[in-house]
C-alpha cells in the first residue's frame, strides 16, 4: 500500500511536511510575539515599581532629617548631661538609619545614575572607631567583642568618608548579626605597597563557598534552614562591592561554615 500510495502522489509527502512546517512556524512565532509582550509589559510593571519604592524610600529621608535637627535643638536647651548623653545615642542612631536608606538609594541607581564621591583626605582609623562606637550601643544587648588592629595610630586615604562608614557599618553589623552571642569581631588596617587594606574577621556562622559570589548581587540572601537566620535584605555588601568599585578598589570574602568569616576591602593609596 506504501507503494501505491508513493506512486499515486509523488510530492504529497513533500507537500505535507512543507504545510506542517509552515504551521509549526507561524505557531512558533505567535508565541515568540506573546512572550516579548509579556517580557515589556512585565519590564514596564517593574520599572514602575522600582520608580515607587525609590521615590517612597527617597521621602523618607526628609521627615527623619526633621527629627535630627529638632534632636539637637533639643539636645542643646538641656543642662543634664545624662540626658544630653542619651539625646546623642538617639541622634546617632537616626542618622544611621539616614545613611541606611542612602545606601539603599545608591545601590538601586547603580544601572542608571552615576555615583559622584565626594573624596577628601580621610583617617581611615577614625572611621573605624566611629563605627564601633555606633553597633556597640546599638547592639548593647548582645554578648559581643570588637577589636580593632593597626600598625600605625593613623591611616590616610582619599575616600568619601559618608559611603565608607556605611561600608564599615555593613561588614561590622553583618558580622554582629549572623553570628552567636559572644562573637569576637576583629578590625584590622595595614598597608601594602600602594594600597591600604581593611579587614573585618568574626567567627560567626560563616558562608558556604559556592555562595561567594553571589552574596555581593543586590538582594540576594544566603539560603539558610532557619528562618531566624534571615536577618537581612540583601542590600549591604552589594552597596559595599560597588562603593569599593568607585573609589577604584575592591573587597573580597574568605568564609566556611562554622568557622567565620573575613571581608577585605581594598583601598588605593594616591
Amino acid at each position: 500500500y506504501l507503494t501505491l500510495f508513493f506512486k499515486l502522489d509523488s510530492g504529497l509527502i513533500g507537500t505535507t511536511f512543507f504545510i506542517l512546517f509552515k504551521k509549526l512556524f507561524i505557531l512558533r512565532v505567535h508565541k515568540i510575539k506573546i512572550k516579548i509582550f509579556h517580557s515589556a509589559k512585565f519590564k514596564l510593571l517593574f520599572k514602575q515599581r522600582e520608580a515607587n519604592v525609590n521615590g517612597t524610600v527617597h521621602d523618607l529621608k526628609a521627615p527623619l532629617n526633621g527629627v535630627i535637627t529638632l534632636l539637637g535643638f533639643l539636645r542643646n536647651k538641656q543642662t543634664d548631661t545624662s540626658v544630653q548623653t542619651l539625646m546623642d545615642g538617639i541622634v546617632r542612631q537616626a542618622k544611621n538609619l539616614v545613611s541606611d536608606i542612602e545606601s539603599l538609594l545608591v545601590t538601586a541607581r547603580r544601572d542608571r545614575q552615576q555615583l559622584h564621591l565626594q573624596k577628601k583626605r580621610t583617617d581611615l582609623v577614625q572611621l573605624v572607631a566611629q563605627a564601633r562606637e555606633s553597633l556597640s550601643s546599638q547592639y548593647i544587648g548582645k554578648p559581643h567583642c570588637i577589636r580593632v588592629e593597626c600598625e600605625e595610630t593613623e591611616m590616610m586615604a582619599e575616600v568619601d568618608a559618608l559611603y565608607v562608614t556605611n561600608v564599615l557599618r555593613n561588614l561590622m553589623e553583618n558580622a554582629l548579626k549572623y553570628s552567636d552571642d559572644g562573637v569576637e569581631i576583629i578590625v584590622r588596617l595595614r598597608k601594602e605597597a600602594s594600597r591600604l587594606c581593611l579587614e573585618v574577621e568574626d567567627n560567626g556562622w560563616g558562608i558556604e563557598r559556592k555562595y561567594h559570589k553571589k552574596i555581593f548581587d543586590q538582594f540576594f540572601q544566603v539560603p539558610s534552614e532557619h528562618e531566624v537566620r534571615r536577618r537581612g535584605y540583601g542590600v549591604g555588601l552589594a552597596f559595599a562591592y560597588y562603593i569599593m568599585e568607585a573609589h577604584g578598589g575592591c573587597i573580597r570574602v574568605k568564609s566556611e561554615p562554622g568557622k567565620g568569616s573575613t571581608f577585605t576591602c581594598v583601598f588605593p593609596i594616591k
